[in-house]
């Protein structure tokens, strides 16, 4: 007769609903990530899904990573779209 150990189940992350604007070419690429990440994994994977694995890949990239790539895009960004007026 064999035991079986009782499941231990991981608690699921608290997920946050936040709102993001996003280009139409913007959304495309992650539509586009969607799609080709559904294609391996087969089943469907949601934009949301894509963007939280991505936040995490940077995050675990580590600093260097940040300040050689990430920031000098983010500082590109910032310079194309002006939110409100200037001062």
């Amino acid at each position: 007769m064999q035991l079986c150990m009782p499941r231990t189940r991981t608690p699921k992350p608290t997920i946050a609903v936040r709102g993001i604007a996003l280009s139409d070419e913007e959304v495309n690429i992650l539509r586009r990530l969607s799609q080709d990440a559904s294609d391996v994994v087969g089943r469907r994977v949601s934009s949301s899904a894509v963007l939280r694995a991505a936040v995490r890949w940077l995050g675990a990239q580590g600093t260097r990573v940040s300040r050689d790539h990430l920031i000098p895009l983010i500082e590109a960004e910032m310079g194309l779209l002006h939110w409100g007026r200037k001062k």
